[in-house]
């Protein structure tokens, strides 16, 4: 049968042509918008998203008086302690590169260690010991940083999975790193670390603050929650305590604001790859559908032929179903050829490809249906009477 179809098909093919083009265009956006949101759901899952529910972060805004800035800066670090005591702060995180959200994250700094002689590029971020508490990573082996130099003189460090995977090592724990002149050995692997949600989890390292005698710029407050505005308002009496005579200004940003503003637009770039595609998806099936259906009226005195030289009304809406199916099968050739070309045989780029593909045959299967449901429907003698 596919045979005499193909045969049919190259035949009439001038008949078949706007069918063919229209489902080898079809087949092409949607693979590209299925490829490209699956490609997005997959980063989004990727690991590396610090949790941020119930996190704020404050920081000294612009400097009112011409006050010293070391004592600007005494007088913040003195407000940070007095927040440890408030009953509804649970932790207080200081880090550099690691508080997400806050721009594109093009300025992060990267910087070569030292591994095993060779040289790697890696993301260079520093926290304290709470900074596990507060972003409460996901640690696959090991233990977070400590305050403090090792027992052997070393500065601990966490890496990510990826640094440890760049070096290839399969049991990263105690492992050295030279970097900026100094000995780091691995304490702890996260399983990864990005900035954004459609961020790739990168290789990166993360140094203690205390141990390795860096200030941080990133004060990130855990509150307990429901507490809120318990927190906030005692964020404010405690910075004017400590600035009465308003030297400077608190700015307080709620972390999980800024992740709700990268995920609207998340969601925003999904929307306008799926919704143009659904339409499209929508109104192809109607213009197939039209053109099957008149393409099966057209052939009526042909079908009639075929029902009184013996073939059944099921055998005959069998051939017609199968013939749109073939039709697309040939439509989809094309698409494929574009996708061995421009994309990877990753699993998640085969899952969408399988994905159009089952829904362009699902599509061609509800085209062909009624053209072959009236076809098994003809009244072979009345209609070589009309026709």
């Amino acid at each position: 049968m596919i045979k005499h179809i193909l045969t049919l098909i190259w035949n009439q093919k001038y008949h078949y042509v706007g069918i063919f083009i229209e489902q080898a265009l079809i087949f092409i956006i949607l693979m590209f918008c299925f490829i490209n949101v699956s490609n997005d759901v997959k980063q989004y899952t990727s690991p590396g998203i610090l949790t941020t529910d119930n996190t704020y972060t404050i920081r000294l805004g612009e400097i009112i008086s011409q006050s010293d800035e070391d004592q600007i800066f005494r007088g913040f670090s003195s407000f940070i302690r007095k927040m440890k005591e408030k009953d509804c702060v649970e932790s207080i995180s200081i880090t550099n590169d690691i508080l997400p959200y806050q721009n594109s994250g093009q300025f992060q700094q990267k910087d070569t260690l030292t591994i095993d002689d060779k040289k790697i590029i890696s993301f260079i971020k520093l926290s304290n010991a709470a900074g596990y508490t507060v972003f409460k990573p996901d640690l696959e082996e090991g233990t977070w940083l400590q305050d403090e130099k090792l027992a052997d003189g070393t500065y601990p460090t966490v890496i990510s999975k990826q640094l440890a995977d760049k070096a290839n090592w399969q049991s990263p724990l105690g492992k050295r790193i030279q970097y900026d002149g100094f000995t780091f050995t691995v304490v702890g692997v996260i399983s990864g670390i990005k900035y954004l949600p459609l961020d790739s989890p990168f290789p990166a390292i993360i140094l203690s603050i205390q141990a390795y005698g860096n200030s941080g710029g990133e004060f990130t407050f855990r509150i307990k929650p429901g507490e809120d505005e318990t927190f906030l308002r005692e964020a404010y009496i405690e910075f004017k305590k400590t600035f009465p005579d308003n030297q400077a200004t608190p700015l307080i940003g709620k972390v999980d604001q800024w992740k709700m503003s990268h995920l609207v637009n998340t969601i925003l770039s999904f929307s306008l790859q799926i919704v143009p595609s659904s339409f499209l998806l929508i109104f192809s099936f109607i213009g197939t559908f039209g053109i099957f259906w008149m393409y099966s009226k057209k052939r009526k005195k042909e079908f009639a032929l075929r029902l009184a030289i013996g073939s059944t009304p099921y055998g005959l809406a069998r051939f017609v179903l199968f013939e749109g199916l073939t039709l697309t099968l040939v439509a989809l050739l094309p698409g494929l050829i574009v996708f061995c070309l421009a994309y990877e045989f990753s699993p998640i780029n085969l899952i969408a490809v399988g994905l159009t593909l089952a829904i362009m045959f699902l599509f061609s299967a509800f085209s062909a249906w009624y053209p072959a449901f009236l076809v098994s429907r003809i009244n072979p003698a009345e209609t070589l009477h009309y026709e």
